[in-house]
């Protein structure tokens, strides 16, 4: 009986372009990009203490304004929106070659919406 050779690593999966915009539903949730009735909920996220407690701490308010000029239609970057009412609940990244190559996905949703059912 031979020994068996180990398997050799997986490669990278092949990236693919994806046609911007795109949305994501659910029948609870909308991942959209961001649009510009969007940005207060957007803004609030980036400067709330408790939603950034483990992400820095609030952006400073100079940084706030150069991000605001560029969220709305931003490659990558969605709106989370509950689809019953259209709320946004959140916002979610999509950051390709984040970590060695590898995309990274982040989130991050407004405090009212962390304990919802």
């Amino acid at each position: 009986m031979t020994a068996q050779q180990p398997a050799p690593p997986p490669t990278s999966p092949a990236r693919t372009a994806i046609d911007w915009p795109v949305s994501l539903a659910t029948p609870r949730l909308t991942l959209r990009p961001v649009a510009e009735p969007d940005v207060p909920d957007v803004v609030r996220l980036w400067t709330d203490p408790e939603v950034r407690r483990h992400l820095g701490g609030p952006v400073a308010e100079d940084v706030v304004r150069a991000r605001r000029s560029h969220c709305v239609g931003a490659t990558g970057v969605f709106s989370v929106v509950r689809t019953a009412d259209g709320a946004v609940l959140g916002l979610a990244v999509a950051a390709p070659d984040a970590r060695d190559g590898r995309t990274e996905v982040s989130y991050q949703f407004l405090p009212e919406h962390w304990r919802c059912p």
